[in-house]
């Protein structure tokens, strides 16, 4: 079922998309019990114990964490593509690209992996890693995982250009919000085009 109505119609790239197919309202929610951090604090990632307070009562022994983390945007520097940013579909796993509204912030974690700390869904995700997929096209989808398989990614040069272990670091972006790692030459049919992804500043 898509999500959203005519309201949710936006231009982008000279496109008119409907958002709201691929995300959900803005909604920072706090992390649950069940929702782990990771075991490594990460820089930017602050948690802090709560008290879990019973109506009726001033204090209790038992806290639960909270997660208050500030994080860093990923968006795209090249192209029509420009100014949009990496965010996690609501219908699935993958990473996609959309307007700045919807932008998710994200931490560098263990081995230089690289991890969501928040996400616009009402749901409570556990710091999931970002992750290449193997395709036999030499553009490869990205996608948000519990355990991380893509590590040792850097942010180089003056732009902070986001590059992958084996030094790929141009994208493929469509006007669908689709997104891939390219490796080679091979693109996606409809309207898509190259471009490289930088990190934004702390929000």
């Amino acid at each position: 079922m898509r999500l959203g109505s005519s309201t949710n119609m936006v231009a982008v790239w000279g496109v008119q998309l409907d958002w709201s197919y691929y995300v959900l309202p803005r909604d920072f929610s706090q992390c649950v019990p069940e929702c782990a951090p990771p075991v490594s604090t990460t820089s930017g990632v602050t948690f802090t114990p709560v008290p879990a307070t019973a109506s009726g009562t001033t204090n209790t022994a038992r806290t639960e964490p909270q997660l208050q983390a500030t994080g860093r945007p990923i968006l795209a520097l090249d192209g029509w593509a420009a100014g949009s940013y990496i965010q996690k579909a609501s219908i699935n796993d993958v990473a996609i690209l959309g307007p700045a509204p919807t932008r998710a912030q994200f931490v560098t974690g263990e081995s230089s992996s690289i991890r969501l700390t928040s996400w616009i869904s009402g749901q409570c995700v556990s710091f999931p890693y970002l992750n290449v997929k193997s395709a036999e096209t030499s553009y490869k989808p990205l996608a948000f995982e519990a355990v991380g398989t893509t590590l040792d990614w850097s942010f180089n040069g003056p732009n902070n250009t986001l590059n992958t272990p084996r030094g790929f670091n141009t994208f493929v972006a469509c006007s669908d919000g689709a997104l891939y790692l390219q490796t080679g030459t091979d693109l996606p049919s409809g309207n898509c085009t190259t471009t490289r992804l930088k990190t934004g500043p702390y929000y």
